[in-house]
């Protein structure tokens, strides 16, 4: 039986963001100053989370490869 993680990943995430946005939301600086981290880092985020269809996708392909190397040297098909 497969196991879906999609959902433990993204309230990981989410977590992370909310966590993120209140240690920046208590530091001491001004509001202008806080606004413009936010922006940075929700750019930056975005950026990050772009990335992350095409990376599943090449880990799923090497997975897919090297399983089917091993077990092509087992007999198996």
């Amino acid at each position: 039986m497969e196991r879906d993680y999609s959902g433990l990943f993204f309230a990981f995430l989410g977590g992370a963001m909310v966590g993120a946005t209140v240690a920046y939301l208590t530091a001491p600086a001004s509001g202008a100053e806080t606004r413009d981290q936010l922006r940075k880092l929700a750019r930056a985020q975005r950026d990050r989370l772009g990335r992350v269809p095409e990376a599943l996708s090449d880990a799923k392909d090497a997975f897919a490869e090297a399983l089917s190397g091993a077990t092509a040297g087992n007999g198996h098909a």
